[in-house]
């Protein structure tokens, strides 16, 4: 089924409809849930296309805080990411979750599972602990330091529950709003055969219409700058 709309999350204000139209065209193509990637770029960077992180030897940055590793598995890298937009980053944010979603979440607040790295906890059981701040595995331990805000109650532990209450909080930051998505008409930047002879009666009718115009007023005007 065709995306009609999507969640109002938090910071979605930043992106213009084109995005929203391109996102939509993203789920649908995967047949994903547009509500869950919207949420999880609202909360790991509330659609800043240039967010990066402040942690001292941490790379994350941009609209899912693509790490290093992640960008260059994906032909791209950290600095690239951030000069992009967030229509230009978003064929990447497509890439990562087609790489990384072994199935379509049911639970459209299970797409952050795959953000975190564990996308093969998807579906499972709230109480399955992801991270533990006392674990006998120093990189779990910190993983759990660097990702801490996510265990809310404070538990030493995080949770797939824990990662599920984060995304459903963005998802109620939307307070039931919802932004339709609204067909634009194409503009090409290179016209196929087909439209390249519609492109060229319009083109030919713009020119009329400032001959005449010229030819009316008799005076020479500087078209404003795009």
């Amino acid at each position: 089924m065709a995306t009609t709309s999507i969640l109002a999350v938090p910071g979605i204000g930043r992106v213009d409809q084109g995005f929203l139209n391109s996102l939509a065209a993203v789920a649908d193509r995967h047949n994903w849930n547009a509500d869950g990637i919207a949420g999880v770029i609202s909360h790991e960077s509330g659609f800043n296309a240039a967010a990066h992180t402040p942690i001292v030897g941490q790379t994350a940055t941009g609209l899912i805080q693509f790490t290093e590793h992640t960008a260059n598995t994906l032909g791209t890298t950290t600095a690239a990411l951030r000069t992009m937009s967030a229509t230009q980053q978003l064929p990447y944010v497509e890439a990562f979750f087609a790489k990384t979603l072994p199935t379509v979440p049911a639970d459209p607040a299970d797409y952050i599972l795959a953000t975190y790295g564990r996308s093969d906890l998807i579906g499972k059981d709230p109480s399955v602990v992801i991270d533990s701040g006392s674990s006998t595995d120093p990189n779990e331990v910190q993983r759990y330091k660097l990702n801490s805000a996510l265990d809310r109650a404070n538990k030493g532990y995080i949770t797939v529950g824990d990662l599920r209450s984060v995304m459903n909080a963005t998802f109620a930051g939307a307070n039931g709003r919802r932004l339709p998505i609204v067909p634009e008409i194409e503009i090409l930047s290179s016209p196929t055969k087909t439209t390249q002879p519609i492109l060229l009666v319009t083109i030919a009718a713009l020119s009329l219409s400032v001959a005449a115009g010229y030819a009316a007023h008799q005076t020479l005007k500087r078209w404003p700058t795009r």
